[in-house]
C-alpha cells in the first residue's frame, strides 16, 4: 500500500454530507478493483470516527468545515513525513478517482540521473528529485505536491 486516505468527520458536522457519500462510493469501487494490480491496489481508504480515535484525529487536524467546498480528506504515505496531506472532499466520483490515481503513483523511489532525464521526456508530469539526505521539511513539502508532480530520491 502506497497511500492511505482517511475520511474523518465529527458526527455534528453536516457541511460535508455530499463529499461523505462520494467518499463511500469511491471507497467501494477502489476496494472491489484493488486485487487487479492496477493503481487501486496501492490505495486504501478508511473512515475514522474522531470520537473514538481522538489522538489520531488531533494528529491529523480533523476539523468541521465552515462550508462544503472546505471539506478535506487526509492522506498518509511513506516518505511524506508525519504530517498528512489534505485533499479536497470531492462532490463528483470521477474527480476523486482522478485524485486517487495521481496519489497512487510511486513516489520517493530511488532514481539515477540518467533515468530521471529520460523520464522527463516520456511523461507529462514534472519530476522533482530530492537529495538522499533531504530534510524532513523538504520531504513533507514535496509530499504536499503529489497531486501535481512526481517525487524521487537521487541514488
Amino acid at each position: 500500500v502506497d497511500v492511505l486516505v482517511i475520511h474523518a468527520r465529527h458526527a455534528a458536522c453536516k457541511m460535508c454530507s455530499a463529499a461523505d457519500g462520494v467518499f463511500a462510493k469511491v471507497a467501494d469501487k477502489v476496494a472491489s478493483e484493488a486485487p487487479k494490480q492496477g493503481w487501486q491496489s496501492r490505495v486504501r481508504m478508511r473512515a475514522l470516527d474522531p470520537r473514538v480515535e481522538r489522538q489520531l484525529a488531533r494528529q491529523l487536524g480533523v476539523f468541521c468545515a465552515s462550508e462544503p467546498r472546505e471539506c478535506r480528506h487526509f492522506v498518509l504515505a511513506p516518505g511524506g513525513g508525519r504530517k498528512p496531506m489534505m485533499i479536497r472532499g470531492r462532490h463528483d466520483e470521477a474527480n476523486l478517482l482522478a485524485d486517487l490515481e495521481r496519489l497512487a503513483r510511486p513516489q520517493f523511489e530511488q532514481i539515477s540521473a540518467s533515468a530521471a532525464l529520460s523520464r522527463g521526456v516520456t511523461t507529462s508530469r514534472s519530476l522533482v528529485v530530492l537529495a538522499p539526505d533531504a530534510a524532513e521539511s523538504i520531504r513533507h513539502a514535496a509530499h504536499q505536491l503529489r497531486l501535481r508532480l512526481d517525487v524521487a530520491v537521487a541514488e
